[in-house]
């Protein structure tokens, strides 16, 4: 059987929103031209609470996806209730988790009978004579997971071909916290391992067997690896499995080198990379990085001026971590590039967050806490963090 696995639509993104629509609706529909099914392992949206205009795209997009012709067919779903036949087979990511036991935007596609919510259940899909058994862990916290994978003992079922789908964030990938979830913590004996979260392709070994990650469909984290969108698709019989490219917004990298700039030589030579990268078609996503030496006074009206000039004709992003000013202490330049010992401060305080919690013996089972920090850390506004925490924990 021929698998796509197509992950992180994030539909609703606020900057690449027309991008992510697009994108999601070109995999998918190659999926089913290509594949027998179709496995999503999470983040369908980028948040957990679209507006009502988002979820009717997404509607739209797979009310039309479940109605085509598909080869393979659900037979039978173990732990849930579905409402559907057609392959489609989800979990939530980390963008959509909402607190426990309370619905997210991709169980609304499920209820709705458009895919199918495999969450600490088991789905079965045959096509022929072939049979597969899905099994799905949606995104939890990263202090629960293990306890979780423990209390559901996810065990191959025999004569099948077995899949392990899950969100999270992986040891050995993202080496800088403890509490995620390595590779030996993921049951064995499973045929094929499948994750999303991470919006980079990657290939690894575990326990024998093949873990997948696709990558996002769409452009968010403009990293320099995540230049190609696409999805994977999984060929059980032979197995062997192949990157999908689709197509997306051009992503252009370039690299100044500076040596001891002014706020005119760094504004000329940005302006000059930028209008040599301008596309007369499409409004292309342009990063620049900037190394070397500079007088960074003037740095962030610098970046607003470039903004500014060029907001109707490409999507700027300066990453400016190399940069260096002798007349700055260097622990005040790695704050401005948001980083402390090379880990992001966001990713910093939510481990600190996450270690205050377990010093209060917190029961991380009841809520994902990694969620309830991004929600009070991304918020400025102490009123509208307030709300929005409530409404995620509906106190």
């Amino acid at each position: 059987m021929k698998i796509a696995i197509v992950s992180d639509l994030h539909l609703g993104y606020d900057i690449f929103r027309e991008d992510a629509f697009k994108q999601a609706y070109n995999a998918l529909n190659i999926a089913n031209e290509i594949a027998d099914m179709v496995l999503i392992p999470g983040d369908i949206f980028d948040i957990y609470y679209p507006k009502p205009d988002v979820i009717a795209e997404a509607i739209n997009l797979f009310r039309d996806l479940s109605k085509k012709d598909w080869k393979a067919q659900v037979i039978e779903v173990k732990g849930t209730k579905v409402f559907t036949n057609v392959p489609i087979v989800a979990i939530p990511g980390n963008h959509e988790t909402t607190a426990q036991d309370k619905q997210n935007p991709m169980k609304l596609l499920s209820l709705a009978g458009l895919l199918i919510d495999t969450s600490s259940a088991y789905t079965i899909v045959q096509k022929d004579d072939e049979i597969i058994s899905i099994f799905g862990l949606g995104a939890m916290s990263d202090n629960s997971v293990k306890q979780k994978l423990s209390e559901l003992n996810p065990t191959p079922i025999k004569n099948m071909f077995n899949i392990f789908m899950f969100h999270q964030s992986i040891y050995e990938l993202l080496p800088f916290n403890e509490n995620f979830m390595h590779l030996n913590d993921l049951p064995d004996k499973f045929d094929l391992y499948i994750c999303g979260h991470l919006h980079n392709l990657f290939y690894e070994n575990v326990h024998g067997k093949k873990l997948i990650i696709p990558g996002s469909t769409v452009l968010t984290q403009l990293n320099d690896t995540e230049k190609k969108k696409g999805f994977v698709l999984f060929d059980t019989k032979e197995y062997s499995y192949e990157f999908i490219e689709i197509n997306s917004r051009k992503f252009i990298i370039k690299t100044i080198e500076l040596d001891n700039a002014n706020d005119s030589q760094i504004l000329e030579q940005c302006e000059s990379e930028i209008d040599n990268s301008l596309d007369k078609e499409e409004k292309p996503i342009i990063k620049i990085y900037l190394k070397g030496s500079a007088n960074l006074s003037n740095f962030s009206l610098i970046i607003q001026k470039l903004k500014i000039k060029y907001s109707n004709t490409a999507y700027l992003s300066i990453n400016a971590k190399e940069l260096t000013d002798p007349n700055k202490d260097k622990s005040i330049i790695e704050v401005r590039d948001n980083k402390i010992d090379q880990i992001p401060i966001k990713e910093l305080g939510g481990i600190l967050f996450n270690k205050k919690l377990k010093d209060l013996d917190f029961d991380f089972s009841l809520i994902n806490t990694d969620k309830l920090f991004e929600i009070l850390s991304l918020e400025t506004n102490k009123e509208k963090a307030i709300l929005k925490a409530r409404e995620f924990l509906e106190v």
